[in-house]
């Protein structure tokens, strides 16, 4: 028997608790010797310079603040039916396309993190993203302001009235498109000033309708929202 060979035959003996507290050790050598491997040491500290500040110095970090509510932070959500435009905001995909479609998601992304760390917006959840991809049946308001700047039809926004206190939710709907060699763009802002019940009801703010001009339709998505945030996040740090 391995056992009785390691400890002889005093080992067989041992009884009670007392007993097998006092042979643990050697029987934890015992299994090791048995399959041929060696007990792993204990990892030495390195020895650091005998010097004040090692034990003294106190190590901090520089931590950013967590998705934290406050009594002027906004919910936004941002929408849009091109998934490719979304993901690049959102930094779920990387852009590897033209210089100035790499440079405008930095952009909104650098907007959105400034406002954000200004404690003027929020996520729409603590655990989603900004932009929220929807289907053109569910952006058909974007859509028909972006097909009014296709058939010729000027820029026009509809500025809020009698806004006396922030909003607890925005929404942000942008889209673009192409048509004989000619891009444009359109978005509509939402607002839901009673964020604290159950039902949502949105109250349209603003909207607008910009040609673009020879363009790809990627650009004019990206520039509907580039400028859709642009006028959010200027009218909200207005209140």
């Amino acid at each position: 028997m391995p056992f009785v060979y390691h400890y002889g035959q005093g080992w067989i003996h041992l009884a009670g608790k007392s007993g097998w507290e006092s042979s643990l050790p050697q029987f934890i050598e015992s299994a090791f010797d048995m399959i041929g491997c060696h007990r792993p040491t204990q990892r030495q500290q390195p020895q650091l310079p005998d010097r004040p500040f090692h034990k003294k110095a106190r190590v901090t970090f520089n931590v950013e603040p967590h998705w934290e509510e406050t009594q002027q932070s906004t919910r936004l959500e941002i929408c849009g039916d091109s998934e490719l435009v979304i993901n690049w905001i959102n930094g779920e995909a990387r852009c590897q396309s033209l210089q100035h479609h790499i440079d405008m998601p930095a952009e909104v992304m650098e907007m959105l993190y400034q406002s954000w760390k200004a404690g003027i917006i929020l996520p729409r959840e603590s655990h989603v993203n900004w932009c929220r991809h929807v289907y053109r049946e569910l952006n058909t308001a974007a859509d028909a302001m972006a097909t009014l700047a296709i058939e010729g039809q000027q820029c026009h926004i509809n500025l809020p009235t009698q806004v006396v206190k922030r909003p607890g939710k925005v929404k942000i709907c942008f889209d673009g498109g192409r048509r004989d060699n000619a891009a444009s763009y359109g978005w509509v802002v939402y607002a839901d000033f009673e964020a604290s019940g159950e039902e949502i009801v949105w109250q349209r703010l603003a909207s607008a309708a910009t040609p673009l001009g020879d363009a790809t339709t990627v650009e004019a998505e990206l520039t509907g929202a580039h400028e859709a945030l642009s006028w959010t996040l200027a009218w909200l740090e207005s209140l």
